[in-house]
């Protein structure tokens, strides 16, 4: 049985989609493959990081930023909060995942960037860093993938 997934990368500040189309045992591998067919020299974003230490080092080391949202308020997400822990500040952007992934204490509830502040909270906590240290990152970060001079 083949299932299949749709990779959500973002180039350059403009999304893209490719499908990966994979056996269940062998998905991570399909969708490392196809980032790596599609990634050139842009920069890129890896939407909603399965949680594994493991896929985000692979990613680091293609050059991605890594989109960090509700999730990582779960009480469930210890592989997420470690590969958190991993990942460099300056490769982490902040994202809602409107209008899903609400992080707690409104989990279940429609998301919105409102939210934004409990998943700073929770990564400052994770990271050891104040919260405005990493609403700066954050926002540094999400200059330098889109592109924006300061």
């Amino acid at each position: 049985m083949a299932i299949a997934v749709c990779l959500c990368l973002l180039f350059a500040g403009r999304a893209s989609a490719q499908w990966v189309v994979s056996d269940p045992g062998n998905l991570a591998q399909g969708i490392i493959n196809t980032a790596k067919e599609i990634v050139e020299t842009s920069a890129t974003a890896q939407h909603t990081l399965d949680g594994f230490k493991e896929t985000a080092k692979i990613f680091l080391d293609m050059g991605f930023y890594f989109g960090i949202g509700g999730v990582l308020t779960f009480k469930n997400a210890k592989k997420l909060k470690e590969a958190v822990e991993y990942i460099p500040m300056d490769r982490i952007v902040l994202e809602t995942d409107c209008p899903y992934l609400a992080p707690e204490p409104n989990r279940g509830k429609r998301n919105s960037s409102l939210n934004i502040p409990y998943v700073i909270a929770a990564m400052a906590q994770i990271k050891g860093i104040t919260e405005e240290e990493v609403r700066k990152a954050a926002w540094d970060n999400s200059l330098r993938l889109y592109h924006i001079e300061k």
